[in-house]
């Protein structure tokens, strides 16, 4: 394994806790023979020699990030760090049997649904009461560490060489629900744990470090390029998702920004003057607030104004998709900063191409919903699948084809490469025409207004730099 840039690397660390867990570019040797690049979860221990990554724990995450898509592997490294956080701030109790560490793990799974919700109250400020399926998902991740630890032979850490000992635990059953036997048994090994004598930790005098790091950090964040961004999109088998693609491509917006459009939200370039006080070459795309925005498709000033959550429950006797009783088709909305008073934002496309793109797309989609009886007014719709024809794109299958576009396009794992990346790669182009962090804030709904006035000089601006392929000079 070569580390990349090590030299520049620094970590910011919170003395609070005991670990730390980031991804880390490497580049490594795959099965085809050919050198690659790829991000690569890391836990990094806080021991009395300084900040390292024991080798065990390197080889485990090496593991992981060959099988699992890079957030599900990160959070088996988080879990096996919070693990040792919670041993060290519970007394750095001596583990001598597998008894001993089965009691620890139960104890770290009952704290971990039973955290206080005052963060004053609690071990580590950051943690809170967490669903069941996060306690199962702890405990596979502890799991999948010690059974990699018994494969691997070598020195290991002594928190290593406890979990190793672990007995029955693993063969415990999580229940769906709470109330039954198992939470009164990880309260009796509470206990038990609490009465096991305290001791100093013993850590070895030298480890076989990968990495040391100073205490201030910054690690360079990768940015997906327009070339890898473009043919991600062209590796994109489905339309619908292809199109999806394009639009987070070229505007810059959140995946969920996109999942709750309606197809009224993309409007011809002639409409321009309607929403802004300058005229654009380029289609209008609107991100609206999913049930307070009174922008529905009517441009007609008489018209009374309706909500879209009473839309959307008058006209088709849905919820919005925040509410959707279905949890796959559920959508999460961060917010923005609105520009204009029926809480709408209209941003500035980099790509025109996808632009046109987007609006052939849109049109198409019109039509279909007439055809196939579509009870809905969301823009982005399932048109090749026959029996889910018709259905919302769910954000679980849109994170999916992404992967899937990635793997044909040849850079699924590389630094950079992930869904929110075209966010971050639209950044990178506003910042290239010599934006201000100002109108890039702005650009990206961030930015609050305080005069409609100003928001359309602003926004001119942006348009300006971008469609002129000049820099700005406001700064």
């Amino acid at each position: 394994m070569l580390f990349e840039n090590i030299e520049n690397v620094q970590v910011k660390h919170d003395a609070r806790y005991s670990t730390l867990v980031f991804d880390l570019p490497v580049t490594y040797t795959g099965r085809s023979r050919l050198r690659e690049r790829r991000l690569q979860p890391t836990l990094a221990l806080r021991t009395p020699e300084g900040i390292v990554i024991p080798q065990e724990i390197w080889v485990w995450s090496s593991e992981l990030a060959e099988v699992k898509e890079l957030k599900s592997a990160h959070q088996y490294v988080a879990a096996l760090g919070r693990l040792y956080d919670f041993w060290m701030a519970t007394g750095s109790r001596r583990l001598e049997t597998g008894h001993d560490v089965d009691l620890l793990i139960d104890s770290y799974l009952l704290y971990r649904t039973i955290a206080p919700s005052d963060p004053a109250k609690r071990i580590f400020p950051n943690w809170r009461p967490v669903a069941i399926e996060t306690v199962k998902t702890d405990l596979r991740a502890i799991e999948s560490f010690v059974k990699s630890c018994r494969r691997n032979q070598g020195d290991k850490h002594v928190m290593s060489q406890a979990l190793q000992k672990s007995g029955i635990v693993f063969e415990t059953r999580v229940p769906k629900h709470r109330g039954t036997s198992f939470w009164s048994h990880l309260d009796d090994q509470y206990e038990k744990y609490a009465q096991l004598k305290p001791e100093t930790a013993v850590f070895p005098v030298a480890y076989n470090r990968l990495a040391t790091f100073s205490s201030k950090v910054k690690v360079p964040t990768p940015v997906m390029c327009e070339e890898v961004g473009r043919r991600i999109i062209e590796c994109t088998e489905d339309r619908d998702y292809k199109h999806l693609f394009m639009a987070m491509m070229g505007t810059g917006g959140r995946k969920s920004e996109y999942l709750h459009m309606y197809r009224c939200d993309v409007q011809p370039a002639r409409m321009s003057k309607r929403f802004m006080n300058f005229q654009s070459t380029d289609p209008l795309l609107i991100f609206a607030h999913p049930e307070q925005s009174t922008w529905c498709g009517v441009l007609d000033p008489s018209s009374p104004r309706v909500t879209r959550e009473d839309y959307l429950r008058r006209h088709h006797g849905i919820l919005s998709r925040r509410k959707s009783p279905k949890k796959n088709d559920r959508v999460g909305w961060k917010g923005m900063r609105f520009t204009d008073h029926r809480l709408l934002r209209i941003p500035v496309w980099t790509h025109s191409d996808y632009a046109a793109d987007l609006e052939a797309y849109a049109m198409e989609m019109r039509q279909f919903a007439i055809r196939a009886g579509v009870n809905s007014p969301y823009l982005f719709l399932t048109t090749a699948d026959r029996t889910n024809r018709g259905d919302m794109l769910r954000p679980g299958n849109v994170d999916k084809a992404f992967q899937s576009a990635c793997g044909r396009a040849g850079v699924r794992g590389m630094p950079g490469i992930f869904l929110h990346g075209y966010r971050h790669g639209y950044v990178r182009d506003l910042r290239l025409r010599g934006l201000s962090p100002h109108l890039i804030a702005l650009g990206l709904g961030h930015f609050s207004i305080d005069t409609q006035e100003e928001y359309g000089v602003d926004l001119e601006m942006v348009y300006n730099a971008v469609k002129g392929g000049g820099r700005a000079n406001v700064h």
